[in-house]
């Protein structure tokens, strides 16, 4: 499209402009009769915003979102005085926020979020005085704002949307002046430098009777704020990462059993649940976060019916009983790891048909690996990573097998020469496997993979394992496997030429073993390669 509109188009009564792709140019500047304004533009290379914006004062819509405009929000905006609604999220904008945007009499949504806006926010005009009385939402999200909340924000009694979270907001907030926003549907107060006091006088209704979303992540709170009690029509609350402390109370099962969805409570202190329940009768939901406390106890599972359930036990101390799987058949993610969980792996997990993910790592897991974890359908990462586990994995794995990660590292695990149809990431290290590598077959060069290669740390050193009397043999493993590490082991034999086929392969470690021979020619294939290792 061409980057300058013709004159033809320069319409006394035109009311409506959308420029998406388009280029900003200062003739939209005298379309005075401009209501609504829409641009979009990736090709905007770090220009301003045009100051001619603050000549069409009939404005009520103006969004110039993902432009890359960088700079100051221009103070003229605040001529804009019939404006409704202005965007300008998802830009490079630095510096204050003007006064003048806070005083414009008819502006009811503001979204200034995902900038790189700074300074501290100024006090708001009282409503009475100015049009913030109807103003609906603020969004400031992933900013760089700093200083303190300003209580006057707590005065604008219309606000439904009030998004603060990832800024560097400060000082201390009493939780009864968030309270008196009573048409608040939504609120994000996370990942600031600010701390919530929840006083004596908190405990005087209402409390948000129209809130569905909370989050305090990160708010140095010390204790379950009383008033969430109370929270009738609440569906996703975000408590993470603070210093909450004591015991997780029932009335949070009990209240909140047919409406809540999300609930996460990860990385604080809390050490018990209330009653110490084995199911929780949660009738809608879908993700519950327990990661990360000092939880003892029986895992406590949700009785659900969301069609997807993801579930983080991590980090904590509880104990599993034998049907835990009895009632997760819609769970697809489930992470158990770095618990005290001892005996066999519970064999219902087995019924779990549409698992996706599962990881007990860093548990005292004993016995056998259960066959259906490595040949059922639908997993497709699989952690087991230090724990006690022993014998020999099954050799015949279907070609429906999905899995893509598999981490027995730190087991005791005798052989393995299985089919690896979809396979990206294997460990093995610190097992009881050793002999030759046979060979590395790669038939299956056209699969497709929808998830990315994981980058966490427990991927920093994949495939190092410790062998005995085994003959290795992968058959068709795929051209997108990334990593390959076979360090620390006592292999020996030649390097398997077939490795030259991976030609996906960003790493390999076969460091620390006992191979003879000469390196492979074949491995000159691996141009992607960006770390070897055969010392």
């Amino acid at each position: 499209m061409a980057k300058e509109l013709p004159a033809s188009i320069w319409l006394p009564s035109l009311s409506e402009l959308d420029l998406e792709g388009s280029g900003l140019e200062k003739r939209i500047g005298y379309l005075t009769t401009l209501t609504d304004l829409e641009f979009f533009s990736g090709d905007v290379s770090r220009q301003q915003i045009p100051s001619w914006i603050g000549n069409l004062t009939k404005l009520t819509y103006l969004d110039l979102s993902y432009c890359n405009f960088s700079g100051p929000i221009p103070s003229i905006i605040g001529n804009l005085i019939q404006l409704e609604e202005l965007t300008l999220s998802w830009n490079y904008l630095t510096g204050n926020i003007p006064e003048s945007l806070f005083a414009l009499p008819a502006l009811q949504y503001l979204y200034l979020d995902t900038n790189q806006l700074s300074g501290s926010l100024e006090d708001f005009p009282h409503p009475l005085y100015s049009g913030l009385s109807q103003i609906n939402t603020i969004i400031l999200s992933d900013n760089q704002l700093a200083g303190p909340i300003p209580e006057s924000l707590f005065q604008l009694r219309n606000l439904q949307y009030l998004y603060l979270d990832s800024n560097k907001l400060m000082g201390t907030i009493k939780l009864s002046s968030i309270w008196g926003l009573t048409n608040l549907t939504e609120l994000d107060l996370s990942n600031n430098l600010i701390s919530l006091i929840d006083t004596k006088g908190d405990t005087i209704a209402p409390y948000l009777p129209n809130i569905e979303y909370l989050a305090f992540a990160s708010c140095n709170l010390k204790k379950l704020p009383a008033a969430l009690r109370y929270l009738d029509t609440i569906t996703d609350l975000d408590l993470s990462n603070n210093q909450i402390e004591g015991a997780i109370p029932s009335w949070v099962w009990e209240n909140w059993k047919d409406q809540l969805t999300t609930l996460d409570l990860s990385h604080n202190m809390l050490t018990t649940l209330e009653k110490s329940p084995s199911l929780v009768h949660m009738t809608t939901l879908a993700f519950l976060d327990l990661s990360s406390n000092r939880l003892e106890g029986t895992i406590p599972i949700p009785v659900t019916r969301s069609r997807v359930v993801v579930l983080d036990y991590s980090n904590n101390s509880f104990s599993i009983v034998s049907n835990f799987g009895r009632h997760l058949t819609n769970a697809i993610y489930i992470n158990l790891s770095k618990n005290k969980l001892r005996g066999h792996i519970p064999a219902s997990i087995c019924s779990l048909n549409k698992l996706d993910i599962m990881d007990l790592s860093y548990n005292y897991f004993g016995g056998p690996v259960p066959s259906c974890l490595i040949e059922r359908g639908s997993l497709t990462v699989l952690k087991l990573r230090e724990n006690r586990l022993h014998g020999v994995l099954p050799k015949n794995i279907g070609e429906g097998c999905k899995l893509e990660t598999i981490d027995l590292n730190g087991n005791r695990i005798e052989a393995w020469a299985g089919t690896l149809p979809n396979l990206r990431v294997l460990v093995l290290r610190s097992n009881q496997l050793n002999g030759t590598i046979r060979d590395l077959h790669s038939v299956n060069e056209k699969h497709y993979y929808k998830h990315p290669v994981p980058k966490d740390e427990m991927y920093q050193d994949i495939f190092t394992t410790t062998y005995k009397n085994f003959d290795f043999t992968l058959t068709k493993i795929q051209t997108a496997l990334k990593v390959i590490d076979f360090s620390d082991n006592t292999f020996n034999g030649s390097i398997p030429k077939s490795i030259g086929r991976l030609v996906s392969l960003h790493g390999l470690n076969m460091s620390h073993n006992n191979f003879t021979g000469q390196i492979p020619s074949q491995l000159g294939n691996l141009t992607r390669l960006e770390s070897m290792d055969l010392s």
